[in-house]
């Protein structure tokens, strides 16, 4: 009984935080930016963003990914920005992280069909998400080096209008920045649009869960300036993707953390973190929940991780990557 009572007002303190939280994002992202809005077309800057790629991280997916390409595939096919009007151009690319199902075989066979550019590309073993990423950003900006990327999970948690609402959050970013401030083209900017997930649809363990793992991370990394660094969706120059996922130390669950935390260490070279709410909707099927060991043991790790992180960065241990404008070459991430 006082163990329910406790998770009971636990849960409730969660809430009243996340939905306090929420509120600031919501009072900063009414009208034009609110994630239910319609598809939107640019009306100032059509060209700021050239070329995008979608990269979404698989392992093991072959029972969801189909709906969520034929989904993002439609949302390209028919939307204002991506259809062609301006020149701008798009592509899926799929990260594999090891599969040993058949989501590569089913990629491929509906690349064969696809209206949009779909490709893929493979670890040769399971190595973590962040891994993946990596990997894929290397395939991307090696053949299209100015293509903004926007991540999103395999399961399509998140709304598809969520891209709009970064792109427009971009947009009003540029109109309202100096001429001094940025230069012509946002690619060559390290600007990333992260998104928050809201607790709308959020059962209370996950809510719980969120909560008390974003105030660990506040306790040890520090302030990193977002709301939530475990979200999935978020849009990336190029020049952001360069310098923040390059030669990662934690290719796994924890890598949001260090992009985030180098993210703030780079931030005197005029990078940028703008955030947008994300209306989250939890799948079944989660990789975290059915871990070896379960969503408690992969927390313990993660929060290992993160304390390995701020130790190894303020030590001098772990470097951070180079910020030169040097082009995104192959490379590896640390202990793979």
């Amino acid at each position: 009984m006082k163990a329910g009572c406790a998770f009971q007002r636990l849960y409730l303190f969660a809430v009243y935080f996340s939905r306090k939280a929420n509120l600031v994002v919501a009072l900063s992202t009414t009208g034009p930016l609110s994630a239910r809005s319609s598809a939107w077309a640019p009306q100032h800057h059509p060209y700021l963003f050239p070329y995008l790629s979608i990269l979404i991280p698989a392992y093991n997916e072959e029972k969801r990914i189909g709906k969520t390409l034929k989904d993002y595939q439609d949302y390209l096919l028919s939307h204002p920005y991506w259809n062609f009007k301006y020149g701008n151009q798009c592509q899926i690319v799929i990260a594999d992280d090891g599969s040993t199902d058949g989501t590569v075989d089913l990629v491929q066979d509906l690349a064969s069909n696809a209206s949009i550019p779909i490709s893929c590309v493979s670890l040769c073993q399971n190595c973590g998400k962040g891994a993946a990423l990596y990997r894929g950003m290397i395939h991307i900006l090696s053949e299209q080096p100015t293509s903004w990327i926007f991540t999103a999970d395999a399961d399509g948690s998140a709304p598809l209008s969520t891209l709009d609402v970064m792109i427009r959050r971009v947009e009003e970013w540029y109109s309202t920045s100096t001429s001094s401030d940025v230069p012509q083209y946002t690619s060559s900017l390290p600007l990333v649009v992260a998104g928050y997930r809201t607790d709308a649809s959020t059962s209370p363990f996950r809510l719980v869960f969120r909560w008390g793992f974003r105030t660990a991370v506040r306790a040890i990394a520090g302030d990193l300036s977002v709301r939530d660094t475990q979200c999935g969706c978020k849009l990336v120059s190029p020049t952001a993707a360069a310098w923040l996922y390059r030669d990662l130390y934690l290719p796994g669950w924890s890598h949001d953390v260090e992009v985030f935390y180098r993210a703030r260490k780079l931030r005197h070279n005029h990078g940028t973190v703008l955030e947008v709410p994300v209306e989250w909707e939890d799948r079944d099927g989660s990789k975290l929940v059915s871990s070896p060991g379960g969503i408690w043991t992969v927390s313990a790790q993660m929060l290992f991780q993160v304390i390995q992180l701020r130790w190894n960065y303020e030590t001098g241990t772990w470097k951070l990557p180079t910020t030169s404008s040097v082009p995104f070459k192959e490379g590896r991430t640390h202990g793979l």
